[in-house]
């Protein structure tokens, strides 16, 4: 298995190919994956590649997520994370 391939995995929360969905704050299920990577400290091009989408598409998910959860940067979105219990102990 690909590096990557068990890092996706790794931040998944059960290690299923599902991914859970904050009803709460309307976020997508891919804008969690996407918030759990950058929490873990991922670049966008680092995320981009690990999902198969483009960089632009990633910042386009960082920036719904900054507007979904208020946080003004990833900072804050990491915080966010950290507080609803989305980062894999």
């Amino acid at each position: 298995m690909s590096l990557w391939v068990e890092k996706l995995q790794s931040v998944r929360q059960d290690g299923s190919n599902e991914v859970s969905w904050l009803d709460s704050d309307g976020l997508t299920e891919r804008e969690v994956e996407v918030l759990r990577l950058l929490a873990e400290g991922m670049t966008d091009k680092e995320i981009a590649n690990l999902l198969f989408i483009s960089h632009k598409t990633v910042g386009n998910h960082v920036t719904h997520i900054r507007e979904k959860t208020h946080a003004r940067n990833r900072v804050e979105i990491s915080r966010y994370a950290s507080e609803h219990s989305l980062l894999k102990s």
